[in-house]
């Protein structure tokens, strides 16, 4: 009778736990770095990675259990990366430097596989990406044969999306931690020349893997 008493008790108190996952709020944010890859479903000449280098992103985030197993929520963050040095290398010319800097606006949603202290889940990232792309060159002419030197910015909105996977693990009733790889896809780009006739966009698409650590917090 006492044994049957503590599985009841136990059986309860899990449910109890459980009902209140659902319709949680969490906030918390994550960090790490990014890797440009060349996998796309066009047929570029160049890829990210033959022209971008690793970086880093940050981003603020949040997730609302819709239920025990499913969370819809936000992703707002910053992606930093320079240009590749070899692709961009013009010693006979000057100096080249190249930077590639993104803001995403997302919207997300997980499926968990279980709702214990160790959750896998894998999900999907969709939204809008502003792209913040530039190039300085300063030339080795400076003075001689006038200023071929020049700086082009071009900024553009692209939508895009990311399917993700990752490891939620509970710290505690009300914090988590989280492991998160996502494959970026910002679809082809068109080409975008400055004055120069410098195109901005060479690589045609800007797709990268972000592995990042973040934290969350229950409200």
């Amino acid at each position: 009778m006492q044994y049957i008493i503590s599985v009841l008790f136990l059986f309860f108190t899990i449910s109890s736990q459980s009902q209140k996952l659902e319709k949680s709020l969490w906030l918390g944010g994550k960090s790490g770095l990014t890797s440009p890859t060349n996998i796309s479903w066009g047929n570029e000449r160049l890829g990210f990675n033959d022209v971008s280098s690793s970086g880093f992103t940050i981003s603020h985030t949040g997730k609302w259990y819709y239920s025990k197993r499913i969370t819809l929520g936000y992703d707002v963050g910053f992606t930093t990366q320079r240009g590749d040095e070899l692709f961009w290398e013009v010693r006979n010319y000057g100096s080249a430097e190249a930077n590639y800097k993104t803001l995403q606006f997302l919207a997300e949603a997980n499926y968990f596989f279980s709702h214990d202290d160790v959750n896998f889940y894998s999900g999907i990232a969709f939204g809008g990406y502003y792209l913040i792309n530039s190039v300085v060159f300063e030339s080795f002419t400076n003075g001689l044969n006038g200023n071929d030197s020049f700086e082009y910015t071009e900024k553009q909105w692209q939508p895009g999306f990311g399917p993700q996977i990752g490891l939620l693990i509970n710290l505690s009733p009300k914090a988590a931690l989280d492991l998160q790889t996502r494959f970026t896809f910002i679809p082809s780009l068109d080409p975008h020349f400055s004055e120069e006739q410098v195109d901005q966009t060479p690589h045609g698409h800007q797709n990268q893997f972000n592995f990042t650590l973040g934290l969350w917090f229950r409200l």
